[in-house]
């Protein structure tokens, strides 16, 4: 992710993919729901290598479909740093009934 993103989707682990950058952790959020449509989400921590920037913390985001199997991968969601739990927090606020995986 830019070092100057404060919150960013990354759609491909491709190295030449560039990021979508959001303004605010609920802008984010919306994108996330938007791209998910009725699906449910799976979010795991994980870390990525990103060039130049090296090895950062974030979060996968999959659109789950009825069986409950990853089904889309949405992205890497980088949300200033924080935890997946934060992230998980804004897209319920967004949209409080938002399904999730178990």
């Amino acid at each position: 992710m830019p070092a100057e993103a404060d919150y960013a989707l990354l759609t491909s682990a491709r190295p030449t993919a560039k990021p979508w950058v959001y303004p605010t952790l609920d802008a984010l959020a919306r994108r996330i729901h938007r791209d998910r449509g009725s699906e449910a989400l799976d979010l795991r921590t994980t870390k990525i290598n990103v060039p130049p920037f090296g090895t950062r913390t974030v979060t996968a985001v999959y659109a789950q479909d009825q069986v409950g199997g990853r089904a889309r991968f949405l992205g890497y969601a980088w949300a200033r740093g924080q935890s997946r739990e934060a992230l998980q927090a804004a897209l319920q606020a967004v949209e409080p009934n938002m399904a999730e995986a178990a």
